[in-house]
């Protein structure tokens, strides 16, 4: 570990809490935080309000950002896809619609978040507040999966758009993380229990949260555009049918993402007769038998 700078040699606890975290950000390769910009109490360790350092090197190294533009897939069924046709837009919806099915729970029960689920993996009110406010759509890498076109393709009857996607200002696109060792966030957190220190409180730690699956779906190599609406942020969040959508216009600039419409998938279906029903606007579009 590298000396202390010089504004820890009289702040016993920061000075703590530096000689913990150091050694596990140096191994990993990883940058330094400024000691100086964070709070702490007995019962945590916190970055102030305008500072985010020490998150942005953990998230950075648990769920690194993916370089954009990128090529990636997304497979639906056909009401889906034909929705997509008629409006332009692909739909970013609520996480809180996928909590049934595991979603946070083994980031929840790896990080020790009590307040989120229950020891049954059921949601407690703090992860269903939080993910009410954060919106994803899924996407793959090529190439096309039969894996991802049984479960989301409709066994073939359904569509693979083909987008090149550029993730802006107002969005995260990260690969999903599976369960492969202990994530940077808690070798840190254990050993500063193993210190008699409080814990480090991520900022962000929903959004973090939504990137956690169980190995079950490892398969699916799952890539995840995410966007979360702040309160008087102006997220450009809307209702239709009863159900809270956050929209993206394609081949159209926008601050949450742009998404390029390069190619059309099928399987089962007839291009020809796809390519038919194509508003003009992509008549150029490729509709390719995968």
């Amino acid at each position: 570990m590298s000396a202390y700078p010089n504004y820890l040699l009289f702040d016993g606890p920061r000075r703590r809490i530096y000689s913990v975290i150091s050694p596990i950000l140096e191994q990993a390769g990883l940058a330094l935080p400024d000691m100086r910009e964070l709070s702490v109490t007995e019962k945590s360790i916190r970055e102030t309000s305008h500072y985010d350092g020490l998150s942005r090197v953990i998230l950075g190294n648990d769920l690194p950002k993916i370089q954009t533009p990128v090529r990636l897939d997304h497979y639906t069924e056909a009401p889906a896809f034909w929705n997509i046709v008629t409006t332009g837009e692909l739909h970013l919806h609520a996480l809180s619609g996928r909590l049934n099915q595991g979603e946070f729970s083994p980031f929840a029960w790896e990080h020790g978040l009590h307040g989120y689920v229950e020891p049954n993996g059921a949601p407690k009110q703090a992860l269903l507040d939080a993910s009410a406010d954060l919106f994803f759509a899924s996407f793959s890498s090529p190439p096309q999966s039969d894996r991802l076109w049984d479960r989301f393709g409709n066994s073939g009857n359904g569509f693979r758009l083909g987008f090149e996607v550029t993730a802006d200002s107002g969005a995260d696109l990260c690969a999903i993380r599976y369960p492969q060792g202990p994530a940077l966030l808690k070798q840190i957190n254990d050993a500063l229990t193993a210190e008699g220190c409080p814990p480090f409180i991520l900022k962000g730690v929903s959004r973090i949260g939504a990137y956690f699956l169980p190995a079950a779906w490892e398969e699916e190599k799952e890539v995840r555009l995410l966007a979360k609406r702040f309160q008087g942020g102006g997220a450009p969040v809307t209702r239709r049918n009863g159900i809270e959508i956050w929209p993206i216009p394609i081949d159209s600039d926008n601050d949450t993402a742009s998404l390029s419409l390069k190619e059309i998938g099928v399987r089962k279906l007839d291009p020809a007769i796809v390519r038919s029903r194509l508003p003009a606007r992509w008549a150029a579009v490729p509709v390719v038998q995968d």
